[in-house]
């Protein structure tokens, strides 16, 4: 893991021109496309003391699949969304009462699988514009935080597993913050992020 960001340097607006400029969807790592079911999150940006931040839930022991699992906001496409974009606004507000009204929508990250429960994560990335009080889906989601990126990119918060997985070897990421440990498809998509925003 490399760093050599000066996080507290580097603003949301820093963020926003690095992310609008990443490509649309790529495929998604491991099993062919059409063996993965749809799906999309939001990677939610806001401003905080402590610098750029994004917003993490914690899935309840309700739900039935990813259990207490940290996460981005999302889920599957409905009939009615129009978009890829559509089903992550839609999703955001259901989940943690955010309205689409208040997400200025940047572009999008490479497209990551989820292991276990199949699914194709379409990534895209977005600003708060202002300040909100989360208000969790009663029985969806468990809690609500805001983890600062400066946090994540700190090796001391990051550890690497070399796994097997599909007759290949392959690294897994996770991270921690206070007392959390964030890992799977999420890990995933931050492990990917860093690295482009750890670019000049």
């Amino acid at each position: 893991m490399t760093t050599g960001v000066a996080w507290p340097a580097r603003s949301i607006v820093d963020l926003e021109a690095i992310l609008r400029r990443v490509p649309s969807q790529g495929g998604a790592e491991g099993r062919g496309d059409s063996d993965l079911k749809p799906g999309c999150v939001l990677v939610l940006f806001t401003a905080t003391a402590e610098g750029p931040s994004i917003v993490l839930t914690r899935r309840s022991l309700n739900v039935s699949a990813h259990r207490g699992e940290i996460a981005f906001p999302g889920g599957k496409p409905e009939l009615e969304d129009k978009s890829s974009v559509d089903t992550a606004l839609r999703e955001t507000e259901e989940e943690i009462g955010i309205a689409r009204s208040d997400i200025d929508v940047w572009g999008g990250l490479p497209a990551v699988s989820t292991v276990g429960s199949g699914f194709r994560l379409e990534i895209h990335t977005g600003f708060l514009k202002r300040d909100q009080t989360f208000r969790p889906a009663p029985g969806e989601v468990a809690e609500v935080f805001m983890t600062p990126v400066s946090h994540l990119d700190n090796p001391a918060n990051f550890r690497s597993e070399r796994i097997m997985r599909d007759g290949q070897i392959v690294d897994r990421p996770s991270y921690s913050y206070n007392g959390r440990v964030i890992w799977g498809a999420t890990a995933r998509i931050i492990d990917q992020m860093l690295d482009i925003l750890r670019s000049p």
